[in-house]
């Protein structure tokens, strides 16, 4: 798999590029803003500073206007930088002519992202789901990097056929690579099936926007000691756990990966075999930081990705989580009365835990035998 950030134990000095669109409020745009920023901790670079900009409109060569482009330029030739990270995302074209003008590494968000996911994937499975969205990001974008793929593929059997260049080598190289992840994958999904098709009992998913809390819910209802942290992305890998409601009735529930605007689109399709599970879910669970700034747009972002799985159609049992530390009595009152039958929990000290698991059995189980439509 091919490495976007150096993994070397000294955090690289990264300078932050934001451009806010007209249409975006103020308050988004700080949000967005944070967010990169935690993703760039999380992806262990160290950001110096913060360089935001107007975007009237999209260049076509370097994204941004000239006097924009001089700006950072003389900020990085006063300052150690050693990558600048864009708050969107780049075109190939883009990103080279940046490469060349600033003479630093160049990353837009997507690539960051990317990047997260390769760095906490634990299992095969996860490897190859990021391997895969990884070389379908760098195709369009192979001269950046096929001197790391000569070395990567070069002896899978991709020989240079006559008149045949190293670029065209290396593109061809992984297209059959690609090729052969997808493959992979399809009968992972076919595996997941048959086992799912064997279960006795309700199936939950957990879903949610990323650092929403979804994996400590389900460390509290399971009893269970899932890996959890204040970073995005820490869960990859589909966690299924038994869990016991009480009066006789358990179910299954799977920890999900959490999702983030502008999810790139390669991650969603990449990671379609481990979210099967929100398709065959016979509930989800949508866990919602109740203290998120922007929550309706963090709920949008949840069901956009839920309606590219054809999962929108799904049962969804409203989470607000983190009440704990809620500091606005009112917002909670508001949006649960916008959520009819939600749910107000503290996954952290279990306040709600109750009314959730009551919550569940009446919408699994009407009668005395758990509704399983989807078996």
């Amino acid at each position: 798999m091919v490495t976007l950030i150096s993994t070397k134990a000294k955090r690289e000095r990264a300078l932050l590029v934001s451009l806010t669109q007209r249409s975006m409020t103020q308050g988004l745009a700080d949000e967005s803003l944070q967010e990169l920023k935690a993703l760039c901790s999380t992806a262990h670079l160290k950001v110096t500073d913060t360089l935001t900009f107007p975007l009237r409109s999209v260049r076509a060569a370097y994204y941004i206007g000239t006097g924009q482009l001089e700006a950072i330029r003389e900020y990085i030739n006063h300052h150690e930088i050693e990558v600048v990270v864009f708050n969107n995302d780049l075109k190939p074209v883009q990103v080279r002519n940046l490469d060349k003008a600033l003479n630093k590494r160049i990353m837009g968000r997507t690539e960051l992202i990317l990047e997260i996911f390769r760095m906490h994937a634990r299992s095969s499975e996860a490897k190859t789901q990021v391997e895969l969205a990884q070389l379908e990001y760098m195709l369009p974008r192979l001269t950046r990097f096929w001197t790391h793929l000569s070395r990567q593929y070069g002896a899978r059997g991709a020989t240079r056929g006559a008149g045949e260049s190293q670029l065209e080598s290396d593109r061809r190289a992984l297209r059959n690579r690609i090729t052969a992840l997808k493959k992979k994958l399809k009968k992972i999904t076919a595996h997941r099936h048959i086992i799912a098709a064997r279960k006795k009992f309700p199936l939950i998913a957990l879903v949610g926007y990323t650092n929403a809390g979804k994996s400590t819910v389900l460390n509290r209802l399971a009893k269970a000691h899932l890996k959890t942290a204040n970073q995005l992305f820490v869960t990859l890998d589909p966690t299924t756990r038994k869990v016991w409601l009480g009066f006789r009735k358990e179910v299954l529930m799977s920890d999900t990966v959490g999702f983030i605007r502008d999810l790139p689109h390669g991650l969603v399709a990449s990671f379609r075999a481990t979210l099967s599970e929100v398709t065959r879910a016979d509930l989800l669970l949508h866990v919602v930081d109740i203290n998120t700034v922007h929550i309706e747009d963090t709920i949008a972002v949840v069901e956009s990705v839920l309606c590219e799985l054809n999962a929108i159609d799904k049962p969804v049992l409203m989470v607000f989580n983190k009440i704990d530390v809620l500091t606005q009595p009112d917002r909670l009152i508001r949006f649960q009365a916008l959520n009819p039958g939600s749910c107000a929990v503290s996954a952290v000290t279990g306040e709600g835990f109750d009314e959730l698991k009551d919550h569940i059995i009446q919408r699994l189980f009407i009668n005395e035998e758990a509704v399983c439509p989807n078996r």
